[in-house]
């Protein structure tokens, strides 16, 4: 996305009022400028694991940690566009990838697939981009089940872009993962119907375990949490 575009999104967004709780040097930007998070590399290292939820057809943000730090990132999506795209790219030895999404509970769950049949992310969740009558059927696992998948004392950060499910699985993901040092999350509060209080609620969730506000995005979507 373009430096005009991307500030044009940021004008049409409902205002909202961060407050950077941890000034980190060491943060960067890791990723495309549309696929991005900040995040502090010196906090992975090689044989850590970085869970990726949510990959689309972007995984910029994880071959640049991989690149970085020789990380092992694990990429998680049920999108069936996202699974065939995959499948063609030529990735790193390190990178891992499960074609199944992130719920609450496990099982097969309706996917809306979005309206513009150009476009590969969808949702679990009845956003206003999906179309609510062309859905189709996809795995999704709790974190619970996750964790039977990974080594969840070796799984130092989250990245997570799962189109409104965030607010709903992000406690799961706390309680299951002790040695987590970092979380960044896009939020979509503009497309959830009480999306602000949604967004308040997760961040006091977050910071309940000892993670402070680092970084924010130019946008306001993409948030960095600094385990204290």
């Amino acid at each position: 996305m373009g430096v005009f575009l991307r500030k044009l999104k940021h004008h049409l967004l409902p205002r909202k009022e961060f407050k950077i709780k941890a000034k980190q040097a060491n943060l960067e930007w890791l990723g495309s400028p549309n696929g991005g998070f900040f995040f502090d590399t010196q906090r992975v290292q090689s044989n850590d694991i970085v869970l990726s939820f949510g990959v689309g057809t972007d995984v910029s943000f994880d071959l640049q940690l991989i690149e970085k730090t020789q990380c092992n990132v694990y990429g998680f999506d049920p999108t069936p566009k996202s699974i065939e795209w995959l499948a063609e790219q030529s990735l790193p030895d390190n990178y891992s990838f499960f074609p199944y999404g992130i719920a609450l509970e496990t099982g097969e769950v309706r996917f809306f697939l979005p309206k513009n049949e150009n476009h590969v992310s969808g949702s679990l969740m009845q956003m206003d981009y999906v179309d609510t009558h062309t859905t189709v059927d996809v795995p999704v696992k709790s974190m619970h089940d996750i964790i039977k998948d990974v080594d969840a004392m070796r799984v130092k950060a989250v990245k997570m872009d799962i189109e409104g499910a965030e607010y709903e699985v992000m406690p799961s993901v706390l309680m299951a993962l002790p040695n987590l040092t970092q979380i960044a999350v896009e939020i979509h509060e503009r497309f959830v119907e009480g999306g602000v209080a949604s967004t308040q609620k997760m961040i006091a969730q977050i910071e309940q375990y000892g993670f402070q506000l680092a970084a924010i995005s130019d946008s306001l979507e993409e948030l960095t949490f600094i385990k204290a």
